[in-house]
């Protein structure tokens, strides 16, 4: 009966060891499911501002867009005028010449 006992002791003294291994794996596995999910909360956030800001940034582009395109139809505007500007003082001048 004493061996028995003995046995049976060991068998609960393993059993013991191994339930508060697993109990410590479990509480390691779920600190680290913990941090992860804390850094996948940082990561959505940052993902969140870096869409903002490409979104500012694309509104910003399509602006300087639009702002090029005015600058361009106007010096196009503009150098259309003084070209009309230069012929007309060229044919004024050529009929002053002729009136000579």
């Amino acid at each position: 009966m004493e061996r028995e006992l003995a046995k049976a002791r060991d068998e609960q003294e393993r059993a013991e060891a191994e339930l508060a291994e697993a109990t410590g794996a479990e509480r390691d596995g779920g600190a680290t499911l913990d941090r992860i999910e804390t850094e996948l909360a940082e990561l959505e956030r940052r993902r969140a501002v870096a869409e903002q800001e490409l979104s500012r940034a694309k509104l910003a582009r399509r602006g300087a867009e639009r702002s090029l395109t005015a600058a361009r139809r106007r010096t196009g505007e503009v150098e259309a005028a003084l070209e009309a500007l230069d012929a007309e003082e060229g044919d004024a001048a050529e009929g002053g010449h002729g009136a000579d």
